[in-house]
Order: C-alpha cells, then sequence, then structure tokens
C-alpha cells in the first residue's frame, strides 16, 4: 500500500513539472505613422518561416498588436494598410518563452510600394521580467548531474 501511495505521488509531481512545461512565446507591438500617432485596422500578418503558416490580425484603436501562443522560429511580419506603404520585417527570430516586442513606423505613400527590414530586429522584452534563454542539445548532454537521471534538470 505505501509503495503504490508513493508512486501515485511521484506520478502527480512528474505531471506537474510537465504540465508546467512552455515550448512558446508571443510576439506585440504598436503600429505608429512618421508622427507618432498611432494607427488602427492594420493588417498585421505573421508568417512562420519553417511551415510557411500565416496568422493575420487588425490593430486595436490604440494601434496595437498582439500574437499570443506562437512557436519559437524565425518569421516575417508585414503590416498593410491604406494610405501607408507596407512595412515588412524578415529574419524575425522568436525564442522559447521569451516574448518579443516589434513596433512598427508606416510612411506614407501608395499600397503598391513597400518597405522591407532585412536586418535582424533587435528583440526586447517589455511584456514581463522573465529571461529566457534557449539552450541546444549539446550543453545539456553535457551538463553534470548523479546518474543522468533527466528529473535533475
Amino acid at each position: 500500500m505505501r509503495t503504490l501511495s508513493r508512486a501515485a505521488c511521484l506520478v502527480s509531481l512528474l505531471a506537474a513539472g510537465l504540465s508546467a512545461q512552455t515550448s512558446s512565446t508571443s510576439l506585440n507591438g504598436v503600429a505608429t505613422d512618421p508622427s507618432g500617432g498611432m494607427v488602427q485596422d492594420v493588417v498585421i500578418e505573421l508568417t512562420n518561416k519553417a511551415t510557411e503558416n500565416r496568422r493575420s490580425i487588425l490593430t486595436d484603436s490604440q494601434g496595437r498588436y498582439t500574437f499570443p501562443q506562437l512557436t519559437p522560429g524565425s518569421y516575417r511580419l508585414e503590416a498593410k494598410s491604406t494610405g501607408f506603404k507596407t512595412q515588412l520585417v524578415d529574419n524575425l527570430t522568436l525564442q522559447v518563452n521569451t516574448p518579443a516586442t516589434v513596433n512598427l513606423t508606416l510612411q506614407v505613400g501608395a499600397v503598391s510600394e513597400s518597405i522591407a527590414v532585412i536586418a535582424e530586429a533587435s528583440l526586447v522584452n517589455t511584456v514581463d521580467s522573465s529571461i529566457g534563454n534557449a539552450i541546444g542539445e549539446k550543453p545539456i548532454v553535457e551538463l553534470p548531474f548523479e546518474a543522468r537521471n533527466p528529473v535533475g534538470l
């Protein structure tokens, strides 16, 4: 009986630990015009470069947009609005459990014109105080811990 209760306790602790782990991130920002005014109803399209999966949203009345629960990876961000040039941010890298903020300044012009930002955007987490670092397989394998038990991680 005692062994059964210990096993049940161990299973519940492991399940609680696994449910707390997340492998997602989020992206948010504000769309403004050159004078700093907020632009509402901007179509923001986010495309995962690996899977070509696309998500689109509109900015709210304050020019804000949010993409919650994103898979970490490389993305392309595109902003379109009538009376403004299309804004493109390419090579946007989102990391595990690290919310990113990308603010967009839309330039006045025809919709057929576009501005492409090819350089990597500087991602600053202004959403919360979490710090996250992506760790590859090699550093984990090289970690010294007793009996190579993954629970010790």
